[in-house]
């Protein structure tokens, strides 16, 4: 694919960087807000961004035609402005596009993942706050909170927890419940929770932290449901797109073709994006016999000022060959994998389902673009994410009314363990692969009253000063 696609400085990724949702981070905010420092003067850097969103920018024909760059006082607050007209038409959201300093950019790496913080995806149901994902090695798992957890107090002392005022619901009747999970490595917050499965109450201190965690869960001995006679069904977790993850991908695929999987199950109900490398690697590791070798995959289209570019199907070694794919989705579920969905959807058709609920809707990409003669870089929204049929623009998250593949709603059951054929989500789609009928029926349209019931469970999103370098907010 030529030197667009060589691992280099410049990163393209499909990253949710408004998914804030993820709710497994909390710092100061690092795209800096004061004047750039590199070799050249504030106004020329303002001069150099102005020229570069205006031919660049996905969306810009919605930049204003005539700027005043000197009426900004820093760089991402004339970021902003140009920026503005596309996030008032929804195509654009604030931190998709950005400034960060090179020396911290946060191009994607070949390292493990990481994350600083709280360390933990929380989410609410009605005026409950539970625990969705506490992250391995961070300060929250550490501490002992766990899936299905229900949080009934949080505050920055073990004191503090005895007070009304830190209760859940007057801190989100206050408006304040996020702002305690945001804070720098080292900050310490306290939380009362009460236990999943034993109802007993524990008042946890979750240490936030630097840490690492595993980007492919349970890769070295990956997990294998026979459902019925005719279906041995590999499942695998991914929680980013990331170069580190895949080894670990292509390591899972061999076990399972050497165990004779006739179908898959991908769980990406927490993965907010990331790297269309790494996409395109697992699209081709699930390419089986649907889709020819050269086939078109995917489409990054510009605004014409730019150079499109095309993703297509390749062989490889590890690649297993299955019947039907199940991808696990909730709104947490975003960007590049939006894309693999939606590149696979034309060639597996009802073979492929999208199972639990809506993905998040974010067709576009970005890429980092080092601005000329400065110690800043870009981060634009440069592309729509098109599949072989031209397919996208999901705003509203897929399946969409295009969507070729079948879907099956289910609860992201936090009574079980992810990975537990049990939990609902994957019960539902080992019960599709097994004879492909949903128990509980299609997800239901975006608009519709049924997905306006389903909405009442919203994950939980941090506050405008979160960091949104770190992984897990893409």
């Amino acid at each position: 694919m030529g030197d667009f696609l060589m691992r280099s400085a410049v990163r393209l990724a499909v990253s949710a960087l408004a998914l804030s949702m993820l709710c497994w981070v909390g710092c100061h905010n690092s795209s800096g807000s004061g004047h750039g420092q590199g070799t050249l003067p504030v106004n020329g850097e303002k001069k150099a961004l102005l020229d570069l969103v205006q031919r660049q920018f996905l969306w810009n024909t919605t930049v204003p035609a005539q700027v005043d760059v000197d009426a900004h006082a820093t760089l991402p607050d004339l970021l902003e402005h140009l920026t503005a007209p596309a996030r008032a038409m929804g195509k654009e959201q604030s931190g998709w596009s950005r400034l960060e300093k090179a020396k911290t950019s946060s191009s994607l790496s070949a390292g493990p993942g990481q994350g600083t913080g709280w360390g933990a995806i929380m989410e609410l149901q009605g005026t409950k706050v539970f625990i969705k994902h506490a992250m391995p090695g961070s300060g929250s798992h550490r501490a002992g909170l766990g899936r299905g957890d229900e949080v009934l107090a949080a505050g920055l002392t073990a004191q503090a927890l005895g007070q009304p005022s830190s209760s859940v619901q007057a801190l989100l009747a206050s408006g304040d419940f996020l702002n305690v999970f945001v804070g720098k490595a080292g900050s310490v917050r306290h939380v009362r929770v009460k236990k999943a499965g034993t109802g007993l109450v524990r008042d946890l201190a979750v240490t936030f932290d630097n840490f690492t965690y595993d980007l492919v869960p349970g890769a070295s001995r990956p997990s294998i449901f026979q459902a019925g006679p005719n279906h041995k069904v590999g499942y695998l977790q991914l929680l980013e797109f990331q170069p580190a993850a895949e080894d670990q991908l292509r390591a899972a695929m061999r076990h399972f073709q050497q165990a004779g999987v006739t179908d898959f199950v991908l769980d990406l109900r927490y993965n907010g994006g990331g790297d269309l490398q790494t996409a395109e690697l697992l699209c081709n590791l699930l390419r089986g016999t649907a889709a020819a070798p050269g086939a078109p995959m995917a489409k990054l289209k510009g605004n014409g000022n730019v150079q499109d570019h095309l993703f297509h199907f390749s062989v490889l070694p590890e690649a297993i060959h299955p019947v039907r794919i199940a991808l696990i989705t909730t709104g947490n579920s975003a960007s590049a994998s939006e894309m693999l969905v939606n590149a696979l959807q034309p060639y597996y058709r009802q073979n492929l389902a999208i199972v639990g609920a809506r993905t998040y809707g974010k067709p576009v990409a970005q890429e980092h673009v080092k601005l000329p003669h400065s110690d800043w870089v870009l981060v634009l929204t440069k592309y729509r994410v098109l599949n072989a049929q031209d397919h996208g623009d999901f705003w509203k998250g897929l399946p969409d009314a295009g969507f070729l593949g079948s879907s099956c709603a289910a609860d992201d059951d936090l009574t079980h363990a992810l990975g537990d054929p049990t939990e609902a989500s994957l019960h539902a789609a080992l019960g599709w692969i097994r004879n492909g009928t949903s128990p509980n029926g299609p997800i239901p349209q975006a608009g519709s009253t049924a997905a306006a019931v389903a909405a009442t469970r919203t994950p939980l999103a941090l506050p405008a000063g979160s960091n949104p370098n770190i992984p897990g907010l893409y």
